[in-house]
């Protein structure tokens, strides 16, 4: 005689298969790729994590605004040391956790623009006092002291344990959050041209500049409410075109008969007055007005590949050329994960119950041998529905 089976298990779970999104969601999640979609595969190819990254919490009720600021790096492991990867500036704001993404030419005060860029964040903040918190490092520190002369607010700098790099960790999670969403834009960029993109090229300064704005504006918090909500006290409602994409702009124009739309490249948006970065290849241009192209026109190789202007210098004198100091280097981690059209779900059409009104009978008369007279005299219905179809 046989003996029953008594082992026991648990029951087995399936991983979640994407959705198939419609042409409408598909169209509005590539303006800014947030929040992540597995279904999208640049998402993906340049965001997907192996496991969950977890938040500290309780640190929102501070009395003192706390700002982390840390430097990124874009470059390729192996390429010669630090002299070979592009700094990034990354700045976050511990309560409203509205940050900047700041491509920079060098690190420390050798050049203006890091100091000037960061003043514009702290003063967008709103804040009167806050602590600037960042690591050691001669370069950061030299340029707290700097941020400090320069703001008329009162800062107090505050710098981490020397080898304790996870006393930062907030900002440091920054960094990556905002590599991801740069290697994303870069892909779907690079797949609509159908090359890759020069790593000095200009545009992806502006690339990894836009990526604070998006995630400012669209990124939604455990409180339902994103950074610039939180900041601004409202929602964002302008409509973007995504990253890259080739659009009219109108500017100013000094004579009535000038042409007053031009063509240029959609680079990013201020959130502080809704104004539109738009690149030429003369440089670039901060408009209010733009307009989309028809789609087969929204994609210029040669107009991207060719644009003047980094956000340290956006109008560079014509014929000086303007080298960036290091390469910007973004391959998708997930590069396996091969690109294909997203497949969009086509929503049936659903045919409706139609309703014959007596008006519609008066006006139009009855047909012979039809029902609609006999059951309206019948009724008290002002309407009368034709029988449907048995399934």
């Amino acid at each position: 005689m046989l003996c029953p089976n008594t082992e026991e298990a648990t029951a087995s779970k399936a991983m979640r298969t994407p959705i198939k999104p419609t042409p409408e969601m598909i169209e509005n999640h590539n303006v800014s790729h947030i929040p992540f979609r597995d279904w999208c595969v640049y998402c993906v190819r340049g965001q997907a994590k192996s496991c969950g990254h977890f938040v500290q919490k309780g640190k929102e009720n501070e009395q003192i605004p706390t700002i982390s600021m840390d430097y990124g790096f874009f470059g390729s492991e192996g390429d010669g040391g630090a002299d070979s990867e592009h700094p990034i500036l990354i700045c976050k704001d511990r309560i409203s956790k509205k940050r900047a993404s700041i491509p920079v030419p060098s690190k420390g005060v050798q050049h203006p623009y890091p100091v000037k860029a960061v003043v514009r964040f702290l003063n967008g903040l709103g804040y009167k006092k806050v602590i600037l918190k960042s690591d050691q490092e001669p370069s950061i520190v030299a340029l707290g002291k700097a941020i400090k002369t320069n703001w008329d607010g009162e800062l107090i700098l505050e710098h981490s344990p020397k080898g304790v790099s996870k006393s930062n960790g907030e900002v440091e999670r920054e960094v990556q959050t905002v590599q991801g969403l740069a290697r994303t834009l870069k892909d779907h960029l690079e797949d609509k041209m159908g090359e890759t993109l020069d790593p000095r090229s200009h545009i992806l300064t502006w690339l990894v500049d836009y990526c604070s704005t998006l995630l400012n504006l669209f990124h939604i918090g455990s409180d339902g409410m994103s950074a610039y909500q939180r900041n601004k006290g409202k929602t964002w409602k302008v409509e973007l075109p995504p990253f890259g994409e080739v659009v009219e702009f109108k500017r100013r124009t000094n004579s009535k008969l000038e042409a007053r739309w031009e063509t240029g490249v959609y680079l990013g948006v201020r959130d502080d007055t809704t104004e539109k970065i738009v690149g030429t290849k003369q440089g670039t241009f901060v408009v209010q007005s733009l307009r989309r192209k028809p789609e087969e026109d929204r994609v210029d190789k040669d107009l991207i590949n060719n644009l003047r202007g980094v956000p340290w210098d956006p109008n560079p004198e014509a014929g000086v050329g303007l080298e960036l100091p290091a390469p910007i280097t973004l391959e998708p981690e997930n590069a396996e994960v091969p690109r294909v059209p997203i497949e969009a779900y086509e929503k049936p059409i659903q045919s409706r119950r139609h309703y014959i009104l007596r008006a519609d009978l008066a006006k139009y008369g009855f047909s012979e041998n039809g029902r609609a007279r006999e059951e309206i005299r019948k009724g008290s219905s002002n309407r009368w529905s034709p029988p449907q179809p048995r399934v």
